[in-house]
């Protein structure tokens, strides 16, 4: 085929195909292989010129530089995502089109194109672009380049102009009236001038530093994103054909939604909004309004929503309750809702709302209602009478202290629990009888009260026993001084006497076993018989002996009393411990001892007496695995007594369920009266 056009026209394909590597083009179809130019890939010859040039996608690298300056009849060139650096199109003035997008230009001068109707140069390095005089432009875009400024006002024809992610902070489209999409996201633009844009029906400009922003007669406008600028006032309530607005990230305060009926997604989160009225958007499918201070928020009506996100702001439970039942009555399925955060949780009633939605498929997020800690009111009484009830309110410990009482009297008394709303009824009446002598106090721990019957008890445990405090000898000491040694050792009983005593009789009062005992001294054990049931001990006159040898010490507890009295604690041979706790003023008293001891603790006395080594201390600490009568069992006696003054009742919740607490009570005899 003979050269269908200028030889001038020839050597610029040439010298194009030779300057960007043509060899290694993806495809190079009869370049510098036929004569006729029309039959070679990409290229275009009408009435015999170069009319349109096409390679793009196509490998092509380097240097175009001004290679094609000659195709002065070309109408139309891609050569779109390439690797060019340079190219020269400043004598192309025929071109109506050119796609040189998506390659590595850095200079591209199209000032003197004015035939030129659509450019695509994104995707460079271009720094400047000068288009001021294209006045039969319709489209341009020359996003993601370094522009700095853009001048479009004059081009009145321009439709569509897409200049996002440059370094642009001027740009001037008011007199380009024509337009109807403006793309000028990702830059540094302060003021943007869309007014009198009245053809405007897509305007993204976020991402910049707007501060006003005026679109109130672009009322053709269908989707708006000036989202993360510094927009304080949003006028938008006349653009009824809205159907997309991103707005969110800005320092709005009022934003009047309420006409756009077409609204189908409205993103308007991190703003300062105070009000937001969505009640009539019944095309609305999402909400984005989270962290603002909206305080109401009515969606009773939105029958197509199925994405709400309105946690963090200033809701009250009320609020919130109305959010989750107006979802719920609009009836939408498989959505998601967040209403947690700054809000306040839900009421029971919105409990109900939200879990209605889960069974329809929604995920639901709100605040946890808040645990209110429950108080008590604490009553008693004599059993017997006269005298009023004494009552205690808002006791908010698991323990209180009885302070008051009479020794060796019958009382009782009940509880009543307040959840923070709404209170119990009282429990029963359950009675106990204080100790006919003050003494060191003790713990009881009542596990469970389930009426006017059985009682069971886990454990008795009382002040955590001390070692002596210092026994000498023979001699009288004061056992408050500092001054301290412990025993560890004491063989078998503490006897006194020339004459042999039998220790193995249990005497009068009920859990105590006393010892019979004559004088001051104590002397060793020469010998031990049984004597029935019991171990019993045989003493004759022996040297005194110096008490303050060592020896290890066991500790057993006992393990069950069965009736409404202690049994004798030290006349079973099972019963092995006692703890002997301090005495808070009884004075002086014979040492007693028993053949089932196996653990004595002495504790320092604090009324300052003197006490000799053959004094006695009382027994105060016995743990007891079970009370199986109805009666608290009398713990008045010698070897478990306490002061009625210091008992103190504690309340243990074991069950819990919407309507009511099973409730046990712990009365407890604690060391509270020093």
């Amino acid at each position: 085929m003979a050269i269908d056009v200028p030889q001038a026209e020839k050597d610029a394909l040439v010298a194009f195909y030779n300057a960007t590597g043509g060899d290694s083009w993806t495809t190079n179809t009869n370049w510098l292989v036929t004569e006729g130019v029309g039959d070679w890939y990409g290229v275009t010859v009408s009435g015999g010129r170069v009319t349109t040039l096409d390679v793009s996608n196509n490998n092509v690298v380097g240097a175009a530089g001004s290679s094609l300056s000659a195709l002065t009849a070309l109408t139309s060139l891609n050569c779109g995502t390439n690797q060019i650096t340079t190219l020269d199109v400043s004598a192309l003035t025929s071109l109506t089109t050119l796609y040189c997008n998506d390659n590595s230009i850095t200079i591209l001068d199209v000032s003197a194109l004015t035939s030129l109707e659509r450019l695509y140069c994104s995707y460079n390095s271009i720094t400047v672009l000068d288009v001021s005089a294209l006045t039969a432009l319709t489209t341009l875009d020359c996003g993601l380049n370094s522009i700095a400024t853009l001048d479009v006002s004059a081009l009145t024809l321009l439709t569509t102009l897409y200049c996002y992610n440059n370094a642009m902070t001027t740009l001037n489209v008011a007199g380009a009236t024509s337009l109807d999409t403006l793309d000028c996201a990702t830059n540094s633009i302060t003021t943007l001038d869309v007014s009198a844009l009245t053809s405007l029906t897509y305007l993204s400009c976020y991402s910049n530093s707007i501060t006003t922003l005026d679109v109130t007669a672009l009322t053709l406008l269908s989707n708006l994103s000036c989202y993360d600028n510094a927009i304080t006032t949003l006028d938008v309530s006349a653009l009824t054909s809205m159907a997309y607005l991103y707005c969110y990230t800005n320092s709005i305060t009022t934003l009047d939604v309420s006409g756009l009926t077409s609204l189908a997604l409205l993103q308007c989160q991190f703003n300062s909004i105070t009000t937001l009225d969505v009640s009539s958007l019944t095309s609305l499918e999402a909400l984005y309004c989270q962290n603002n201070s909206i305080a109401t928020l009515n969606v009773s009506a939105l029958t197509v929503l199925t994405g709400l996100y309105c946690h963090n702001n200033a809701m009250t439970e009320v609020a919130v309750d109305n959010i989750l039942g107006g979802v719920d009555s609009a009836g939408p399925t498989n959505g998601t809702l967040q209403a947690d955060g700054t809000n306040a949780a839900p009421s029971a009633t919105g409990i109900g709302y939200k879990d209605a939605l889960v069974a329809k498929g929604w995920t639901v997020t709100a605040n946890e209602p808040e645990v209110i800690p429950p108080s008590y009111t604490l009553e008693w009484r004599l059993v017997a009478g006269p005298g009023a009830t004494t009552s205690v309110t808002g006791i908010t410990d698991l323990f209180y202290d009885l302070s008051g009482l009479t020794p060796a009297t019958d009382y009782e008394f009940r509880v009543l629990e307040t959840d923070g709303t709404t209170p119990s009824a009282f429990s029963s009446w359950y009675s106990f009888t204080t100790a006919s002598i003050n003494q060191d106090v003790i713990t009881v721990e009542l596990e469970q009260i389930t009426g006017a019957e059985a009682v069971s008890v886990d454990s008795v445990s009382g002040v955590t026993p001390v070692p002596a405090e210092q026994i000498t000898g023979v001699t009288p000491v004061v056992l408050g001084s500092d001054a301290s040694i412990t025993v560890t050792l004491v063989p078998a009983e503490q006897v006194t006497g020339a004459e042999a005593v039998a220790v193995n009789q249990v005497e009068q009062l009920p859990g105590v076993v006393t010892e019979h005992h004559v004088n001051t001294q104590l002397t060793p054990v020469s010998q031990v018989v049984n004597v029935g049931t019991t171990v019993s001990e045989v003493i004759t006159e022996v040297q005194p002996v110096v008490v303050g040898t060592v020896m290890p010490v066991v500790a057993v507890y006992s393990e069950q009393v069965t009736s409404v009295e202690l049994i004798s604690l030290l006349g079973t041979s099972g019963i092995n411990v006692v703890v002997v706790e301090q005495d808070t003023g009884l004075g002086n008293q014979a040492v007693t001892a028993s053949s089932s001891l196996s653990v004595v603790t002495l504790e320092q006395r604090t009324n300052g007496d003197v006490v000799s080594s053959a004094s006695s201390l009382m027994l105060s600490v016995v743990n007891i695995e079970q009370f199986t009568d109805v009666d608290m069992v009398a713990i008045l006696d010698s070897a478990m007594r306490v002061d009625p003054r210091c008992l103190r009742v504690k309340r243990t919740t074991v069950g819990y369920n919407v309507n009511r607490k099973t409730i046990m009570y712990t009365v407890t005899l604690k060391n509270t009266c020093n």
